[in-house]
């Protein structure tokens, strides 16, 4: 198997969990707040808001432009069908187009 991604989970990453399933809240409550608090600290932004995944995140990001229906949005074919789906769920037009790399291209 080609590993995707190495994890560093210890004994205060899993008590973290088991005292948040044991307090009923998995995904909202004070310690989503406090994240998000520490992030947009983290950043240097007023703001910052936790999703349950990369998707969501991509939609929410869509959304926050504000993109006309007529907005162009590029996507890498070397992707996930999230980042696809994200523009289509905020009803950006969307078309295939498709561009062959040449290594005589000029960058």
């Amino acid at each position: 198997m080609i590993p995707y991604g190495r994890h560093s989970v210890d004994w205060r990453d899993a008590w973290a969990v088991a005292w948040q399933v044991k307090t009923k809240s998995l995904t909202q409550g004070t310690r989503i707040t406090e994240f998000e608090d520490s992030v947009a600290r983290y950043v240097g932004a007023k703001h910052a808001v936790a999703v349950s995944s990369a998707t969501a995140g991509l939609h929410l990001a869509l959304m926050a432009l504000e993109l006309k229906p007529s907005a162009k949005v590029a996507t890498s074919p070397i992707s996930f069908v999230a980042s696809s789906n994200a523009a289509l769920a905020t009803k950006v037009a969307t078309s295939p187009i498709s561009f062959v790399a040449s290594s005589n291209a000029a960058l």
